[in-house]
Protein backbone atom coordinates (compact mmCIF):
# COMPACT_ATOMS: atom_id res chain seq x y z
CA UNK A 1 0.00 0.00 0.00
CA UNK A 2 1.39 3.70 -0.76
CA UNK A 3 1.23 6.10 1.58
CA UNK A 4 1.42 10.22 0.76
CA UNK A 5 3.00 12.70 2.96
CA UNK A 6 4.94 15.96 2.71
CA UNK A 7 8.47 15.77 2.90
CA UNK A 8 10.49 17.80 5.89
CA UNK A 9 13.73 18.58 6.69
CA UNK A 10 14.68 15.40 7.87
CA UNK A 11 14.04 13.52 4.87
CA UNK A 12 17.39 12.67 4.28
CA UNK A 13 16.63 9.78 1.88
CA UNK A 14 15.02 12.17 -0.88
CA UNK A 15 18.42 13.00 -2.24
CA UNK A 16 19.26 9.49 -2.15
CA UNK A 17 16.24 8.65 -3.93
CA UNK A 18 16.75 11.46 -6.27
CA UNK A 19 20.40 10.83 -6.97
CA UNK A 20 19.23 6.92 -8.18
CA UNK A 21 16.39 8.12 -9.95
CA UNK A 22 18.09 11.15 -12.00
CA UNK A 23 22.03 10.93 -11.30
CA UNK A 24 23.94 14.11 -10.89
CA UNK A 25 21.01 16.89 -12.43
CA UNK A 26 19.42 15.72 -8.72
CA UNK A 27 21.45 17.65 -6.29
CA UNK A 28 20.73 20.78 -8.44
CA UNK A 29 16.95 19.97 -8.57
CA UNK A 30 16.14 19.24 -5.22
CA UNK A 31 18.14 22.93 -3.94
CA UNK A 32 16.72 24.93 -6.57
CA UNK A 33 13.60 23.54 -4.58
CA UNK A 34 14.76 23.58 -1.03
CA UNK A 35 16.27 26.56 -0.71
CA UNK A 36 13.39 28.53 -3.20
CA UNK A 37 12.29 31.53 -1.49
CA UNK A 38 8.88 31.19 -2.30
CA UNK A 39 8.62 27.53 -1.03
CA UNK A 40 5.58 26.52 1.23
CA UNK A 41 5.51 23.47 3.28
CA UNK A 42 3.50 20.46 1.16
CA UNK A 43 5.29 21.91 -2.16
CA UNK A 44 7.30 18.65 -2.19
CA UNK A 45 5.13 15.32 -1.42
CA UNK A 46 6.99 11.81 -0.58
CA UNK A 47 4.82 8.56 -2.04
CA UNK A 48 6.12 5.62 0.56
CA UNK A 49 5.93 1.77 -0.05
CA UNK A 50 6.98 -0.86 2.25
CA UNK A 51 9.05 1.64 4.44
CA UNK A 52 10.79 3.40 1.27
CA UNK A 53 9.94 6.35 -0.97
CA UNK A 54 8.29 4.93 -4.44
CA UNK A 55 8.04 8.47 -5.77
CA UNK A 56 7.74 11.89 -5.10
CA UNK A 57 6.26 15.35 -6.62
CA UNK A 58 8.26 18.42 -6.41
CA UNK A 59 6.49 21.95 -7.46
CA UNK A 60 8.66 25.18 -7.39
CA UNK A 61 6.79 28.57 -7.27
CA UNK A 62 8.14 30.65 -10.70
CA UNK A 63 6.88 33.57 -12.31
CA UNK A 64 6.68 33.42 -16.64
CA UNK A 65 5.91 36.34 -18.67
CA UNK A 66 4.07 36.95 -21.85
CA UNK A 67 3.63 40.42 -23.15
CA UNK A 68 3.31 42.71 -20.89
CA UNK A 69 1.47 40.24 -18.21
CA UNK A 70 3.18 38.42 -15.35
CA UNK A 71 1.86 35.12 -14.97
CA UNK A 72 2.32 33.20 -11.13
CA UNK A 73 2.77 29.53 -11.93
CA UNK A 74 4.98 26.84 -10.80
CA UNK A 75 7.00 23.95 -12.04
CA UNK A 76 6.36 20.39 -11.16
CA UNK A 77 8.82 17.46 -11.15
CA UNK A 78 7.72 13.83 -10.95
CA UNK A 79 9.98 11.48 -9.88
CA UNK A 80 9.85 8.89 -11.69
CA UNK A 81 8.46 9.91 -14.69
CA UNK A 82 6.18 7.48 -15.20
CA UNK A 83 3.81 6.79 -12.55
CA UNK A 84 0.44 4.57 -12.28
CA UNK A 85 -2.47 7.21 -13.06
CA UNK A 86 -3.67 6.74 -9.72
CA UNK A 87 -0.55 7.60 -7.98
CA UNK A 88 0.28 10.55 -10.37
CA UNK A 89 -3.09 12.24 -9.81
CA UNK A 90 -2.56 11.95 -6.26
CA UNK A 91 0.89 12.71 -5.66
CA UNK A 92 -0.53 16.11 -7.60
CA UNK A 93 -3.82 16.68 -5.75
CA UNK A 94 -1.30 16.16 -2.42
CA UNK A 95 0.31 19.77 -3.74
CA UNK A 96 -2.58 21.82 -4.60
CA UNK A 97 -3.54 22.78 -0.95
CA UNK A 98 0.46 24.69 -0.91
CA UNK A 99 -0.11 25.74 -4.77
CA UNK A 100 -3.61 27.62 -4.01
CA UNK A 101 -1.56 29.55 -0.94
CA UNK A 102 1.18 30.38 -3.35
CA UNK A 103 -1.23 32.34 -5.83
CA UNK A 104 -0.03 29.90 -8.62
CA UNK A 105 -2.30 30.11 -11.55
CA UNK A 106 -0.55 27.83 -13.97
CA UNK A 107 0.88 24.63 -13.23
CA UNK A 108 3.98 24.08 -15.47
CA UNK A 109 5.84 20.83 -16.46
CA UNK A 110 8.22 18.84 -18.76
CA UNK A 111 6.39 15.31 -18.93
CA UNK A 112 4.08 12.61 -20.68
CA UNK A 113 0.83 14.36 -22.99
CA UNK A 114 -0.02 10.49 -22.06
CA UNK A 115 0.23 10.59 -18.70
CA UNK A 116 -0.67 14.29 -17.79
CA UNK A 117 -3.46 15.02 -20.24
CA UNK A 118 -5.97 13.69 -17.83
CA UNK A 119 -5.10 15.83 -15.08
CA UNK A 120 -5.84 18.61 -17.86
CA UNK A 121 -2.59 19.69 -18.49
CA UNK A 122 -1.33 20.22 -22.78
CA UNK A 123 1.35 21.23 -24.60
CA UNK A 124 1.72 25.11 -24.81
CA UNK A 125 5.29 25.23 -27.17
CA UNK A 126 6.52 23.44 -29.89
CA UNK A 127 9.83 21.02 -29.63
CA UNK A 128 12.80 23.19 -30.86
CA UNK A 129 16.26 21.42 -31.32
CA UNK A 130 19.27 23.16 -33.14
CA UNK A 131 22.03 20.81 -34.31
CA UNK A 132 25.06 22.67 -34.11
CA UNK A 133 28.05 21.33 -37.36
CA UNK A 134 30.87 19.08 -36.24
CA UNK A 135 33.69 21.12 -37.25
CA UNK A 136 37.17 22.60 -35.87
CA UNK A 137 36.70 25.83 -34.14
CA UNK A 138 39.68 28.83 -34.02
CA UNK A 139 41.12 28.66 -30.61
CA UNK A 140 39.52 30.64 -28.31
CA UNK A 141 39.13 31.71 -24.65
CA UNK A 142 38.09 28.11 -22.76
CA UNK A 143 35.08 27.24 -20.56
CA UNK A 144 34.87 27.05 -16.72
CA UNK A 145 32.70 26.07 -14.33
CA UNK A 146 30.45 28.48 -12.95
CA UNK A 147 30.65 29.67 -8.67
CA UNK A 148 28.52 31.32 -6.78
CA UNK A 149 30.39 34.48 -7.56
CA UNK A 150 29.48 34.34 -10.96
CA UNK A 151 25.56 34.42 -10.36
CA UNK A 152 24.99 38.36 -11.02
CA UNK A 153 26.55 38.09 -14.09
CA UNK A 154 24.55 35.22 -15.07
CA UNK A 155 21.63 37.15 -14.19
CA UNK A 156 22.79 40.24 -16.16
CA UNK A 157 23.26 38.14 -19.46
CA UNK A 158 20.38 36.09 -18.96
CA UNK A 159 18.07 39.23 -18.82
CA UNK A 160 19.76 40.11 -22.36
CA UNK A 161 19.00 37.07 -23.66
CA UNK A 162 15.52 36.04 -22.23
CA UNK A 163 13.44 39.45 -21.54
CA UNK A 164 11.54 39.55 -25.25
CA UNK A 165 11.26 35.62 -25.10
CA UNK A 166 7.60 34.47 -23.96
CA UNK A 167 7.50 32.19 -21.57
CA UNK A 168 11.10 33.12 -19.82
CA UNK A 169 10.97 32.46 -16.15
CA UNK A 170 11.65 35.98 -14.28
CA UNK A 171 13.94 35.64 -11.41
CA UNK A 172 14.31 37.61 -8.49
CA UNK A 173 17.81 37.90 -6.87
CA UNK A 174 16.49 35.66 -4.06
CA UNK A 175 15.44 32.98 -7.17
CA UNK A 176 19.36 33.66 -8.50
CA UNK A 177 20.76 32.56 -5.08
CA UNK A 178 18.73 29.57 -5.36
CA UNK A 179 19.45 28.71 -9.30
CA UNK A 180 21.47 25.51 -9.72
CA UNK A 181 25.09 25.77 -10.37
CA UNK A 182 27.15 22.61 -9.41
CA UNK A 183 28.20 20.97 -12.38
CA UNK A 184 25.40 22.23 -15.19
CA UNK A 185 26.55 25.76 -15.73
CA UNK A 186 29.73 27.18 -17.30
CA UNK A 187 30.85 30.20 -17.85
CA UNK A 188 33.00 31.49 -20.47
CA UNK A 189 35.23 35.25 -19.60
CA UNK A 190 36.60 37.80 -22.34
CA UNK A 191 39.83 39.30 -22.79
CA UNK A 192 39.47 41.86 -19.63
CA UNK A 193 38.20 38.95 -17.83
CA UNK A 194 34.21 39.65 -17.83
CA UNK A 195 31.93 36.90 -17.98
CA UNK A 196 30.62 36.79 -21.76
CA UNK A 197 28.11 34.23 -21.63
CA UNK A 198 26.91 30.96 -20.19
CA UNK A 199 25.78 27.59 -20.74
CA UNK A 200 23.09 25.50 -18.59
CA UNK A 201 24.18 21.94 -19.81
CA UNK A 202 21.33 19.44 -19.08
CA UNK A 203 22.35 15.84 -20.28
CA UNK A 204 23.75 16.16 -23.95
CA UNK A 205 21.94 19.22 -24.72
CA UNK A 206 21.87 23.16 -23.73
CA UNK A 207 18.72 24.11 -21.98
CA UNK A 208 19.61 27.84 -21.31
CA UNK A 209 21.92 30.26 -22.57
CA UNK A 210 22.68 34.08 -22.85
CA UNK A 211 25.71 35.82 -24.32
CA UNK A 212 26.54 39.62 -24.00
CA UNK A 213 26.22 39.91 -27.86
CA UNK A 214 26.77 37.91 -31.01
CA UNK A 215 30.31 37.89 -31.46
CA UNK A 216 30.30 36.66 -27.51
CA UNK A 217 28.33 33.69 -28.92
CA UNK A 218 30.06 32.87 -31.72
CA UNK A 219 32.67 32.36 -28.80
CA UNK A 220 30.16 30.53 -26.59
CA UNK A 221 28.91 28.39 -29.33
CA UNK A 222 32.55 27.38 -30.70
CA UNK A 223 34.06 26.51 -27.17
CA UNK A 224 30.74 24.72 -26.21
CA UNK A 225 31.58 22.02 -29.47
CA UNK A 226 35.50 22.33 -28.90
CA UNK A 227 36.03 21.43 -25.14
CA UNK A 228 32.39 19.80 -24.14
CA UNK A 229 31.58 18.37 -27.37
CA UNK A 230 27.83 19.39 -27.01
CA UNK A 231 26.55 19.95 -30.71
CA UNK A 232 22.33 20.18 -29.47
CA UNK A 233 20.58 23.30 -28.18
CA UNK A 234 17.06 23.49 -26.89
CA UNK A 235 16.79 27.46 -27.04
CA UNK A 236 13.99 29.54 -28.75
CA UNK A 237 14.37 30.39 -32.60
CA UNK A 238 13.42 34.02 -31.73
CA UNK A 239 16.72 33.77 -29.01
CA UNK A 240 19.75 35.46 -29.94
CA UNK A 241 22.16 32.53 -29.57
CA UNK A 242 20.15 30.13 -31.82
CA UNK A 243 19.89 33.11 -34.68
CA UNK A 244 23.97 32.88 -34.43
CA UNK A 245 23.85 29.04 -34.30
CA UNK A 246 21.91 29.97 -37.35
CA UNK A 247 24.60 32.08 -38.84
CA UNK A 248 27.11 29.33 -38.16
CA UNK A 249 25.28 26.88 -40.22
CA UNK A 250 22.96 25.12 -37.16
CA UNK A 251 19.84 23.25 -38.30
CA UNK A 252 16.94 23.89 -36.65
CA UNK A 253 14.08 21.91 -36.37
CA UNK A 254 10.09 22.90 -35.14
CA UNK A 255 7.56 20.50 -34.56
CA UNK A 256 4.77 18.98 -32.43
CA UNK A 257 6.23 16.86 -29.84
CA UNK A 258 3.94 13.73 -30.21
CA UNK A 259 1.71 11.79 -27.61
CA UNK A 260 4.88 9.24 -26.61
CA UNK A 261 7.70 11.23 -25.94
CA UNK A 262 7.97 14.00 -23.02
CA UNK A 263 6.50 17.69 -23.76
CA UNK A 264 6.50 20.97 -22.25
CA UNK A 265 2.74 21.38 -20.62
CA UNK A 266 0.94 23.27 -19.06
CA UNK A 267 -2.52 23.42 -16.98
CA UNK A 268 -4.84 26.07 -15.77
CA UNK A 269 -5.38 25.93 -11.54
CA UNK A 270 -7.21 29.06 -11.82
CA UNK A 271 -9.23 30.76 -14.79
CA UNK A 272 -10.29 33.57 -13.45
CA UNK A 273 -6.78 34.57 -11.82
CA UNK A 274 -4.81 33.45 -14.97
CA UNK A 275 -7.38 36.03 -17.24
CA UNK A 276 -6.63 38.54 -14.46
CA UNK A 277 -3.11 38.54 -14.39
CA UNK A 278 -3.13 38.71 -18.84
CA UNK A 279 -5.68 42.02 -18.78
CA UNK A 280 -2.59 44.10 -19.34
CA UNK A 281 -1.51 42.22 -22.47
CA UNK A 282 -5.10 41.41 -23.48
CA UNK A 283 -5.71 44.87 -23.61
CA UNK A 284 -2.56 46.25 -25.60
CA UNK A 285 -3.56 42.97 -28.37
CA UNK A 286 -7.29 44.81 -28.63
CA UNK A 287 -5.48 47.90 -28.70
CA UNK A 288 -3.00 47.06 -31.37
CA UNK A 289 -6.24 45.42 -33.80
CA UNK A 290 -9.03 46.42 -35.73
CA UNK A 291 -11.21 45.82 -32.42
CA UNK A 292 -9.18 48.82 -30.87
CA UNK A 293 -12.04 50.37 -27.74
CA UNK A 294 -14.29 47.37 -28.21
CA UNK A 295 -16.44 46.97 -25.30
CA UNK A 296 -18.28 44.14 -24.41
CA UNK A 297 -18.48 40.97 -22.41
CA UNK A 298 -16.33 37.57 -23.62
CA UNK A 299 -18.05 34.54 -21.44
CA UNK A 300 -15.62 31.14 -21.30
CA UNK A 301 -18.08 28.50 -20.22
CA UNK A 302 -16.32 25.48 -18.16
CA UNK A 303 -17.87 22.90 -15.83
CA UNK A 304 -17.80 24.39 -12.75
CA UNK A 305 -18.93 27.72 -14.05
CA UNK A 306 -18.61 30.91 -16.34
CA UNK A 307 -16.13 33.37 -16.15
CA UNK A 308 -15.74 36.24 -18.22
CA UNK A 309 -13.68 39.35 -19.82
CA UNK A 310 -15.55 42.32 -19.50
CA UNK A 311 -14.20 45.44 -21.66
CA UNK A 312 -15.22 49.23 -21.84
CA UNK A 313 -13.70 51.03 -24.61
CA UNK A 314 -11.31 48.51 -24.73
CA UNK A 315 -10.04 48.75 -20.63
CA UNK A 316 -10.48 44.62 -19.22
CA UNK A 317 -11.62 43.15 -16.50
CA UNK A 318 -12.84 39.63 -14.81
CA UNK A 319 -16.08 38.90 -14.33
CA UNK A 320 -16.55 35.50 -12.59
CA UNK A 321 -19.94 35.40 -12.73
CA UNK A 322 -21.46 36.67 -15.96
CA UNK A 323 -25.10 36.71 -16.55
CA UNK A 324 -25.38 37.73 -20.00
CA UNK A 325 -22.21 37.89 -22.80
CA UNK A 326 -22.38 39.35 -26.16
CA UNK A 327 -20.17 36.16 -27.32
CA UNK A 328 -19.69 32.82 -25.53
CA UNK A 329 -16.54 30.35 -25.67
CA UNK A 330 -18.40 27.03 -25.05
CA UNK A 331 -17.60 23.15 -24.12
CA UNK A 332 -14.23 24.22 -23.66
CA UNK A 333 -11.54 21.31 -22.80
CA UNK A 334 -8.53 21.94 -19.89
CA UNK A 335 -6.48 21.51 -22.58
CA UNK A 336 -7.96 23.30 -25.16
CA UNK A 337 -8.15 26.39 -22.02
CA UNK A 338 -4.63 25.80 -21.19
CA UNK A 339 -3.12 25.88 -25.21
CA UNK A 340 -5.53 28.96 -26.05
CA UNK A 341 -4.50 31.27 -22.84
CA UNK A 342 -0.86 30.52 -24.04
CA UNK A 343 -1.04 31.20 -27.33
CA UNK A 344 -0.49 27.60 -28.56
CA UNK A 345 -3.38 26.89 -30.63
CA UNK A 346 -5.83 29.38 -32.50
CA UNK A 347 -9.90 29.43 -31.33
CA UNK A 348 -10.44 28.14 -34.96
CA UNK A 349 -8.17 25.23 -34.46
CA UNK A 350 -9.86 23.99 -31.15
CA UNK A 351 -12.76 24.63 -32.22
CA UNK A 352 -11.84 22.69 -35.72
CA UNK A 353 -11.28 19.35 -33.09
CA UNK A 354 -14.32 20.06 -31.15
CA UNK A 355 -11.77 21.32 -27.79
CA UNK A 356 -14.24 24.53 -28.08
CA UNK A 357 -17.46 26.00 -29.41
CA UNK A 358 -18.27 29.36 -30.86
CA UNK A 359 -20.17 31.86 -33.22
CA UNK A 360 -18.37 32.05 -36.37
CA UNK A 361 -19.17 35.63 -35.53
CA UNK A 362 -16.94 35.47 -32.75
CA UNK A 363 -13.35 33.79 -34.32
CA UNK A 364 -12.41 37.60 -35.46
CA UNK A 365 -12.27 38.64 -32.15
CA UNK A 366 -10.93 35.81 -30.06
CA UNK A 367 -8.18 35.93 -32.52
CA UNK A 368 -7.40 39.25 -31.45
CA UNK A 369 -7.11 38.00 -28.04
CA UNK A 370 -5.73 35.11 -28.04
CA UNK A 371 -3.33 34.84 -31.22
CA UNK A 372 -0.41 32.21 -31.60
CA UNK A 373 2.00 32.90 -30.04
CA UNK A 374 4.63 29.71 -29.66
Amino acid sequence: MVSLRPATATDHDLAVFLARQLGEASQSLLAAHQFNPRLLPGMIQIAEQQGGIAACALVRPMRTQIGAAILECALLTVVPSELPADLLEALVAACLPALADSGAILLLTHGSMHSMAPLGMATYHHQIQSLLPRRSPAPIPGLRPATSADTADIAALYDASYRRLPYAELRSPADWRSWPLSGLVYVQADRLGRISGYLLIIGDLVAEAGAFDAGAARGLLNALTAELHVYQLTLPVAHPITQVALQLGAEVSLRAATTSEPASLAGVLDLAGILGQLLPELEQRLAASRYRGWSGTVGIALEHGPTALHFTQGAASVLDAPRACDLWLRRVSLAGLAQLVLGYRSPADLRATGELACDDTALGLLDALFPIIG
